[in-house]
Protein backbone atom coordinates (compact mmCIF):
# COMPACT_ATOMS: atom_id res chain seq x y z
CA UNK A 1 0.00 0.00 0.00
CA UNK A 2 1.32 3.39 -0.94
CA UNK A 3 -0.10 5.72 1.71
CA UNK A 4 1.86 8.88 2.46
CA UNK A 5 3.26 9.29 5.96
CA UNK A 6 5.46 11.50 8.10
CA UNK A 7 7.28 10.83 11.36
CA UNK A 8 8.65 13.58 13.56
CA UNK A 9 10.54 13.48 16.84
CA UNK A 10 12.97 15.54 18.88
CA UNK A 11 16.16 13.86 20.04
CA UNK A 12 19.00 14.69 22.37
CA UNK A 13 21.50 11.86 21.77
CA UNK A 14 24.18 10.70 24.20
CA UNK A 15 25.86 8.85 21.33
CA UNK A 16 25.04 8.30 17.65
CA UNK A 17 24.19 4.62 17.40
CA UNK A 18 21.09 2.50 17.39
CA UNK A 19 17.55 2.73 16.16
CA UNK A 20 15.24 5.72 16.49
CA UNK A 21 12.09 4.31 14.83
CA UNK A 22 11.55 0.66 13.86
CA UNK A 23 8.66 -0.95 11.96
CA UNK A 24 7.58 -4.59 12.32
CA UNK A 25 4.54 -6.80 11.85
CA UNK A 26 5.52 -9.16 14.66
CA UNK A 27 6.99 -8.09 17.98
CA UNK A 28 8.76 -11.41 18.62
CA UNK A 29 9.87 -12.69 15.19
CA UNK A 30 12.03 -11.34 12.40
CA UNK A 31 9.39 -11.31 9.70
CA UNK A 32 8.72 -7.99 7.92
CA UNK A 33 10.77 -5.45 9.89
CA UNK A 34 13.46 -2.80 9.48
CA UNK A 35 14.60 0.54 10.98
CA UNK A 36 12.86 3.62 9.53
CA UNK A 37 15.26 6.01 11.31
CA UNK A 38 18.64 5.26 12.84
CA UNK A 39 22.39 5.75 12.57
CA UNK A 40 25.11 4.36 10.29
CA UNK A 41 28.52 3.10 11.42
CA UNK A 42 29.85 6.58 10.53
CA UNK A 43 27.28 8.12 12.93
CA UNK A 44 25.20 9.61 10.10
CA UNK A 45 21.47 9.93 10.64
CA UNK A 46 19.51 7.95 8.02
CA UNK A 47 15.86 7.66 7.03
CA UNK A 48 14.89 4.62 5.02
CA UNK A 49 11.94 2.85 3.43
CA UNK A 50 11.48 -0.67 2.13
CA UNK A 51 10.89 -0.65 -1.63
CA UNK A 52 10.53 -4.42 -2.14
CA UNK A 53 12.72 -7.38 -3.12
CA UNK A 54 14.87 -6.99 0.01
CA UNK A 55 15.81 -3.46 -1.07
CA UNK A 56 15.81 -0.34 1.07
CA UNK A 57 15.98 3.25 -0.16
CA UNK A 58 18.12 5.47 2.09
CA UNK A 59 18.19 9.22 2.68
CA UNK A 60 21.44 10.06 4.47
CA UNK A 61 21.58 13.00 6.82
CA UNK A 62 24.25 14.71 8.87
CA UNK A 63 26.08 13.73 12.01
CA UNK A 64 23.98 15.15 14.83
CA UNK A 65 25.38 17.11 17.72
CA UNK A 66 25.88 15.13 20.91
CA UNK A 67 24.85 17.82 23.34
CA UNK A 68 22.05 18.62 25.75
CA UNK A 69 20.19 20.53 23.01
CA UNK A 70 17.20 19.14 21.09
CA UNK A 71 17.25 18.27 17.38
CA UNK A 72 14.03 17.99 15.35
CA UNK A 73 14.02 15.07 12.88
CA UNK A 74 11.25 14.65 10.30
CA UNK A 75 10.98 11.78 7.82
CA UNK A 76 8.35 12.09 5.08
CA UNK A 77 7.31 9.84 2.24
CA UNK A 78 4.82 10.17 -0.62
CA UNK A 79 4.37 8.82 -4.14
CA UNK A 80 4.82 12.39 -5.40
CA UNK A 81 8.04 13.43 -3.62
CA UNK A 82 9.56 10.14 -2.50
CA UNK A 83 11.62 9.96 0.69
CA UNK A 84 12.69 13.15 2.49
CA UNK A 85 14.69 13.82 5.63
CA UNK A 86 14.59 17.13 7.50
CA UNK A 87 16.82 18.11 10.42
CA UNK A 88 15.99 21.29 12.34
CA UNK A 89 13.74 22.60 9.56
CA UNK A 90 16.32 21.98 6.80
CA UNK A 91 15.77 19.43 4.04
CA UNK A 92 19.08 17.55 4.34
CA UNK A 93 18.35 14.63 2.01
CA UNK A 94 15.80 13.67 -0.60
CA UNK A 95 15.31 10.56 -2.72
CA UNK A 96 12.66 11.66 -5.24
CA UNK A 97 12.88 8.33 -7.10
CA UNK A 98 11.77 6.39 -3.99
CA UNK A 99 8.09 6.63 -4.92
CA UNK A 100 7.24 3.04 -4.02
CA UNK A 101 6.94 2.01 -0.40
CA UNK A 102 6.13 -1.56 0.56
CA UNK A 103 4.43 -2.11 3.90
CA UNK A 104 2.54 -5.09 5.15
CA UNK A 105 -1.09 -4.66 4.21
CA UNK A 106 -2.01 -8.12 5.47
CA UNK A 107 -1.09 -7.51 9.12
CA UNK A 108 -0.84 -4.67 11.61
CA UNK A 109 2.35 -2.64 11.46
CA UNK A 110 3.91 -1.77 14.82
CA UNK A 111 6.28 1.14 15.32
CA UNK A 112 8.88 0.88 18.06
CA UNK A 113 10.55 3.99 19.43
CA UNK A 114 14.23 3.97 20.38
CA UNK A 115 14.82 0.25 19.84
CA UNK A 116 14.19 -2.70 17.54
CA UNK A 117 12.87 -4.97 20.29
CA UNK A 118 13.58 -8.64 19.59
CA UNK A 119 13.79 -7.98 15.84
CA UNK A 120 17.30 -6.55 15.47
CA UNK A 121 18.23 -9.30 13.00
CA UNK A 122 15.93 -8.00 10.27
CA UNK A 123 16.79 -6.20 7.07
CA UNK A 124 18.70 -3.23 8.50
CA UNK A 125 19.71 -1.27 5.41
CA UNK A 126 22.18 1.48 6.30
CA UNK A 127 21.58 1.20 10.07
CA UNK A 128 24.74 -0.70 10.92
CA UNK A 129 24.08 -1.48 14.57
CA UNK A 130 20.34 -1.60 15.23
CA UNK A 131 19.45 -1.68 18.87
CA UNK A 132 18.72 0.70 21.70
CA UNK A 133 19.10 4.43 21.14
CA UNK A 134 21.05 6.15 23.90
CA UNK A 135 19.60 9.56 24.58
CA UNK A 136 16.33 11.37 25.12
CA UNK A 137 13.34 11.42 22.74
CA UNK A 138 10.42 13.83 22.97
CA UNK A 139 7.38 14.93 20.99
CA UNK A 140 7.08 11.83 18.77
CA UNK A 141 4.40 12.32 16.12
CA UNK A 142 3.07 10.13 13.33
CA UNK A 143 1.06 11.56 10.44
CA UNK A 144 -0.97 9.77 7.77
CA UNK A 145 0.13 12.36 5.22
CA UNK A 146 3.31 13.90 3.91
CA UNK A 147 4.16 17.05 5.83
CA UNK A 148 5.03 19.90 3.49
CA UNK A 149 7.98 22.17 4.25
CA UNK A 150 5.64 24.68 5.91
CA UNK A 151 4.42 21.93 8.29
CA UNK A 152 8.00 21.02 9.17
CA UNK A 153 8.71 24.72 9.78
CA UNK A 154 5.72 24.91 12.12
CA UNK A 155 6.98 21.93 14.13
CA UNK A 156 10.44 23.49 14.34
CA UNK A 157 9.08 26.74 15.77
CA UNK A 158 7.35 24.72 18.51
CA UNK A 159 10.60 23.04 19.66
Amino acid sequence: MNYSFSISLCVSPYNLTGTLVFITVNLTQTTFCYPLLGFTSNELLVAQIYIGSSSISVASGPILSVSPSWTLIVQTWSTTNGLRLYVNNVLVSSVPTATTYVASDSASNYLLLGNCGKNCGCLNGAVSAPGPFSGAIDDWRIYSRELAAVGVCYLYTMV
